[in-house]
This record gives C-alpha cells, structure tokens and sequence, in this order.
C-alpha cells in the first residue's frame, strides 16, 4: 500500500510559482485530483453571487489548491522543503479480526528522521 506524500495539517513549502518559498499548513488534500489546499496560500478572488437568506453578493477572497507537485513537505529536523521516502516500523498493528501488518511511517531523505 503506497503511503501519501503530503497529508493534510503538514506543514509544506512551496517550489514554485508567485508563492514560491512560502510556507503554510495543509487544510485539505485532494487525491484524486493531486491537489491540495494551504492555508493563507494561493489566494484569488472570487465574484459570488447572492442566495437568498443564505448569503451575500460581492467578491470574496478563496484558497485555492496548489498541485502536489509545486509543494514540499518540511522536515522539523532540516527545517526546509525535503523529499519523502516510506519504510517499514518495527512495531506491528494487530486488527480485531486477527490480521496484522506492519506499520509504515514517512521520513525525510536527507536526514532520516520519522515524519
């Protein structure tokens, strides 16, 4: 079973575009899509228009999401943007229907601390 990259509350900078070298929280992950939304990041304005006891008319400030690949997560040791690899714990999760599996866990490439 393949393990995400990016995980919603990481924290994660950005490599490129207007945002480029900002860093912020991950609100939400869109995996089908390979997309995610960072707070505070990628703000556009939006022209909304009124519902009826619902809400107002006017142009509203939205997060929009950042592809996955413009993002990088950052590892608390190195304090920068790393890439992530997965192995596997020696710990081993027991499921109530006697099953077991092993336990896996992100870590940064460069310095090899647990994510």
């Amino acid at each position: 079973m393949a393990l995400a990259r990016i995980k919603r509350d990481d924290l994660v900078e950005v490599l490129s575009g207007r945002e480029k070298g900002k860093r912020g929280k991950v609100r939400e992950v869109f995996l089908k899509d390979g997309r995610a939304v960072v707070a505070d990041l990628n703000i556009v304005k939006k022209d909304q228009k009124a519902q009826q006891g619902v809400r107002q008319a006017g142009i509203i400030d939205l997060e929009a999401p950042i592809h996955l690949s413009n993002l990088a997560p950052v590892c608390s040791h190195c304090d920068r943007g790393v890439r992530i690899g997965s192995r596997l714990l020696e710990e081993v999760k027991r499921y109530p229907n006697g099953r077991e599996r092993q336990q896996r866990a992100r870590f940064c490439k460069r310095c090899g601390e647990l994510i």
